[in-house]
Protein backbone atom coordinates (compact mmCIF):
# COMPACT_ATOMS: atom_id res chain seq x y z
CA UNK A 1 0.00 0.00 0.00
CA UNK A 2 2.96 2.66 1.11
CA UNK A 3 3.23 5.78 -0.53
CA UNK A 4 0.53 4.23 -3.82
CA UNK A 5 -2.21 3.96 -1.65
CA UNK A 6 -1.48 7.22 0.27
CA UNK A 7 -1.95 8.86 -3.34
CA UNK A 8 -4.86 6.63 -3.80
CA UNK A 9 -6.58 7.89 -0.11
CA UNK A 10 -5.56 11.71 -1.17
CA UNK A 11 -7.46 11.19 -4.72
CA UNK A 12 -10.14 9.58 -2.61
CA UNK A 13 -10.40 12.49 -0.17
CA UNK A 14 -10.26 15.50 -3.24
CA UNK A 15 -13.00 13.77 -5.20
CA UNK A 16 -15.09 13.51 -1.89
CA UNK A 17 -14.41 17.02 -1.12
CA UNK A 18 -16.14 17.89 -4.57
CA UNK A 19 -19.07 15.67 -4.37
CA UNK A 20 -22.99 16.32 -3.67
CA UNK A 21 -22.38 13.50 -0.77
CA UNK A 22 -19.75 15.56 0.87
CA UNK A 23 -22.30 18.75 0.99
CA UNK A 24 -24.69 16.66 1.86
CA UNK A 25 -23.67 14.52 4.65
CA UNK A 26 -22.53 17.67 6.40
CA UNK A 27 -25.60 19.53 6.17
CA UNK A 28 -27.00 16.45 8.27
CA UNK A 29 -24.49 15.94 10.36
CA UNK A 30 -24.10 19.48 11.50
CA UNK A 31 -28.01 19.51 11.55
CA UNK A 32 -28.09 16.13 14.19
CA UNK A 33 -25.52 17.42 16.24
CA UNK A 34 -27.78 21.18 16.54
CA UNK A 35 -30.57 19.13 17.39
CA UNK A 36 -28.67 16.86 20.32
CA UNK A 37 -27.80 19.79 21.62
CA UNK A 38 -31.53 21.63 21.75
CA UNK A 39 -32.53 18.38 23.05
CA UNK A 40 -30.48 17.74 25.73
CA UNK A 41 -30.97 16.81 28.70
CA UNK A 42 -27.65 16.98 30.26
CA UNK A 43 -26.49 20.70 31.44
CA UNK A 44 -26.62 22.52 28.38
CA UNK A 45 -23.05 24.44 28.88
CA UNK A 46 -20.58 21.41 28.72
CA UNK A 47 -21.89 20.45 25.28
CA UNK A 48 -22.29 23.83 24.12
CA UNK A 49 -18.61 24.47 24.70
CA UNK A 50 -18.31 21.28 22.92
CA UNK A 51 -20.05 21.71 20.04
CA UNK A 52 -18.74 25.46 19.61
CA UNK A 53 -15.61 23.66 18.22
CA UNK A 54 -17.12 22.19 15.60
CA UNK A 55 -16.86 23.83 12.29
CA UNK A 56 -18.39 22.24 9.89
CA UNK A 57 -18.90 24.47 7.09
CA UNK A 58 -15.70 26.13 6.97
CA UNK A 59 -12.79 25.38 3.86
CA UNK A 60 -9.99 24.37 5.41
CA UNK A 61 -6.82 26.75 5.62
CA UNK A 62 -4.55 25.39 3.29
CA UNK A 63 -0.91 27.16 5.19
CA UNK A 64 -2.08 24.46 7.79
CA UNK A 65 -1.73 20.89 6.43
CA UNK A 66 0.76 19.19 7.34
CA UNK A 67 3.73 17.45 5.58
CA UNK A 68 2.65 14.49 4.36
CA UNK A 69 -1.54 14.81 5.01
CA UNK A 70 -4.04 14.72 3.28
CA UNK A 71 -5.17 18.11 1.83
CA UNK A 72 -7.79 19.59 3.70
CA UNK A 73 -6.91 18.35 6.80
CA UNK A 74 -6.30 21.21 9.53
CA UNK A 75 -3.88 21.26 12.08
CA UNK A 76 -6.32 21.28 15.23
CA UNK A 77 -6.19 24.36 17.68
CA UNK A 78 -6.99 24.76 21.18
CA UNK A 79 -8.48 21.38 22.92
CA UNK A 80 -10.62 19.58 21.71
CA UNK A 81 -13.45 18.50 23.73
CA UNK A 82 -14.61 15.39 21.01
CA UNK A 83 -13.50 11.82 20.62
CA UNK A 84 -14.44 9.56 17.58
CA UNK A 85 -14.35 5.52 17.22
CA UNK A 86 -14.05 3.44 14.61
CA UNK A 87 -15.19 0.18 14.16
CA UNK A 88 -15.42 -2.11 11.29
CA UNK A 89 -13.55 0.03 8.25
CA UNK A 90 -12.65 -3.19 6.49
CA UNK A 91 -9.66 -3.68 4.41
CA UNK A 92 -8.91 -0.27 2.67
CA UNK A 93 -6.05 -1.26 0.51
CA UNK A 94 -7.85 -3.79 -1.41
CA UNK A 95 -11.92 -2.14 -1.02
CA UNK A 96 -12.55 0.66 -2.82
CA UNK A 97 -15.52 1.36 -0.29
CA UNK A 98 -13.56 0.84 2.64
CA UNK A 99 -10.56 3.10 1.22
CA UNK A 100 -13.96 5.87 0.41
CA UNK A 101 -15.32 4.97 4.21
CA UNK A 102 -11.64 5.85 5.44
CA UNK A 103 -11.25 8.45 3.41
CA UNK A 104 -14.86 9.84 4.84
CA UNK A 105 -13.17 9.45 8.29
CA UNK A 106 -10.37 11.54 7.76
CA UNK A 107 -12.53 14.29 6.29
CA UNK A 108 -15.28 14.10 8.72
CA UNK A 109 -12.09 14.59 11.60
CA UNK A 110 -10.83 17.76 10.10
CA UNK A 111 -14.27 19.18 9.60
CA UNK A 112 -15.08 18.90 13.49
CA UNK A 113 -11.58 19.70 14.45
CA UNK A 114 -10.88 16.19 15.96
CA UNK A 115 -7.40 15.95 16.61
CA UNK A 116 -6.49 12.16 14.80
CA UNK A 117 -4.40 11.68 17.78
CA UNK A 118 -8.39 11.66 19.53
CA UNK A 119 -9.54 8.60 17.04
CA UNK A 120 -9.59 5.27 17.94
CA UNK A 121 -10.21 2.41 15.23
CA UNK A 122 -10.24 -1.55 15.11
CA UNK A 123 -11.06 -3.91 12.47
CA UNK A 124 -10.13 -7.32 12.78
CA UNK A 125 -9.11 -7.33 9.40
CA UNK A 126 -6.52 -5.33 8.97
CA UNK A 127 -3.58 -5.97 7.53
CA UNK A 128 0.30 -5.30 9.18
CA UNK A 129 0.64 -3.10 6.29
CA UNK A 130 -3.03 -1.28 6.93
CA UNK A 131 -2.33 -0.84 10.68
CA UNK A 132 1.45 0.99 9.90
CA UNK A 133 -0.75 3.21 7.15
CA UNK A 134 -3.16 4.24 9.92
CA UNK A 135 0.05 5.08 12.22
CA UNK A 136 1.31 6.93 9.47
CA UNK A 137 -2.23 8.80 9.31
CA UNK A 138 -1.75 9.37 13.44
CA UNK A 139 -4.96 7.83 14.06
CA UNK A 140 -4.55 5.23 16.73
CA UNK A 141 -5.22 1.53 15.79
CA UNK A 142 -6.53 -0.60 18.87
CA UNK A 143 -4.30 -3.74 19.68
CA UNK A 144 -7.43 -5.47 20.89
CA UNK A 145 -10.71 -6.14 19.68
CA UNK A 146 -13.10 -4.24 22.19
CA UNK A 147 -16.16 -6.06 20.84
CA UNK A 148 -18.02 -2.46 21.05
CA UNK A 149 -17.65 -2.41 25.04
CA UNK A 150 -15.83 0.85 25.13
CA UNK A 151 -17.68 3.45 27.68
CA UNK A 152 -17.58 6.66 27.06
CA UNK A 153 -17.10 7.57 30.22
CA UNK A 154 -19.23 10.78 30.37
CA UNK A 155 -16.91 12.03 27.34
CA UNK A 156 -18.27 13.73 24.07
CA UNK A 157 -17.37 10.52 21.48
CA UNK A 158 -18.47 9.81 17.98
CA UNK A 159 -18.63 6.20 17.02
CA UNK A 160 -18.00 5.65 13.38
CA UNK A 161 -19.74 2.43 12.67
CA UNK A 162 -20.47 1.78 8.94
CA UNK A 163 -20.96 -2.07 8.53
CA UNK A 164 -21.10 -4.08 12.14
CA UNK A 165 -23.11 -6.67 13.21
CA UNK A 166 -25.90 -6.44 15.44
CA UNK A 167 -23.59 -7.98 18.44
CA UNK A 168 -21.47 -4.81 18.51
CA UNK A 169 -24.12 -1.91 18.09
CA UNK A 170 -25.34 -3.94 21.31
CA UNK A 171 -22.14 -4.12 23.13
CA UNK A 172 -21.88 -0.15 22.51
CA UNK A 173 -25.68 0.72 23.71
CA UNK A 174 -25.31 -1.62 26.74
CA UNK A 175 -22.06 -0.62 27.59
CA UNK A 176 -23.10 3.21 27.77
CA UNK A 177 -27.20 2.98 29.03
CA UNK A 178 -26.93 5.68 31.50
CA UNK A 179 -27.85 8.60 32.14
CA UNK A 180 -23.52 10.13 31.94
CA UNK A 181 -23.01 8.29 29.04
Amino acid sequence: LGVFGLCRIQKAGEDLLLSDFWSSALETINGCLTKHLEQAKTPVEPLSGALGNLHLDSPPDESNVAPGSIPGETLATGTCHWKCVCYGLGNFSTCVTARNQLTFLLLFLEKCQIPRSHCWVYDPLFSQLEIAVLNSLRVIVLSENEEGKRSVCGEHTIFYMLHCGTALYNNLLWSNWSVDA
